[in-house]
């Protein structure tokens, strides 16, 4: 839920989308940050809102859940109590809603079969270090710098460089709070990264070239793709 959007301007990502398949995506769109896991369990595509999402996250474990047309009833059964609700959820084709573009989210969040793995601990203490260190505008920015074997994270007042297996070769520039948020709700200790990339056509009769433009990480349980600045 942490990448849930805050926008007015597009008040479609102020809610959870999931799919038939239990697919479930969370995303800011003015960041440029999606997370997909496989944790929907809805047989129908629709949007949860926050509300929602934290009820489902405190009712124990052998609740019920069932659709009745558009609507959900989820049934909780306790020993020391019952209860039985009832929610509507909304669905795209609401005049209010709008489109989610889940296929186009979903396509930019498969994983590469070129990557790197990393340990998140060193990067998010390094991180923190940062914020310690420099209170200006300076350690905003974070440089991603992929090359020789290394990965150097780098901002104007600390760097940080790590050897990983790969003759892959890219820079990223990440918002340095961004990119904590995706490595501090990881559920794990390792990450895989890989670079996203986008072809850009060539001017004046010159070949198109791939630039980065940011980066999938993902674990065995959730996926997050986040976008570079600039």
């Amino acid at each position: 839920m942490f990448a849930i959007s805050t926008s007015e301007k597009r008040p479609v990502y102020k809610n959870v989308w999931v799919g038939s398949d239990n697919a479930a995506i969370v995303g800011d769109f003015d960041a440029s940050l999606f997370t997909y896991s496989k944790h929907g369990n809805f047989d129908s595509s629709c949007l949860i809102p926050p509300t929602l999402i934290n009820l489902f996250t405190s009712i124990p474990e052998g609740s019920t859940i069932a659709k009745i047309d558009k609507n959900y009833v989820l049934n909780i059964e306790t020993d020391n109590y019952s209860m039985v609700t009832e929610f509507t959820p909304k669905y795209e084709d609401d005049e209010t809603v709008g489109s989610y573009n889940s296929e186009i989210i979903l396509n930019i969040l498969k994983h590469p079969e070129n990557f790197i793995t990393l340990d998140i601990n060193p990067i998010i203490k390094f991180i923190n270090q940062t914020a310690i260190v420099n209170q200006s505008d300076a350690g905003k920015i974070t440089d991603f710098i992929l090359g020789d074997g290394k990965l150097l994270l780098n901002n104007r007042s600390n760097s940080y460089s790590t050897e990983v297996d790969t003759d892959a070769s890219y820079t990223v520039k990440f918002a340095t709070a961004y990119l904590k948020s995706v490595l501090s709700n990881l559920d794990d200790d390792k990450v895989n990264v890989a670079p996203m990339k986008r072809t850009v056509p060539g001017a004046n009769g010159q070949p198109a070239t791939e630039i980065t433009i940011g980066c999938i990480f993902w674990t065995d349980d959730l996926t997050i793709v986040l976008a570079g600045q600039g």
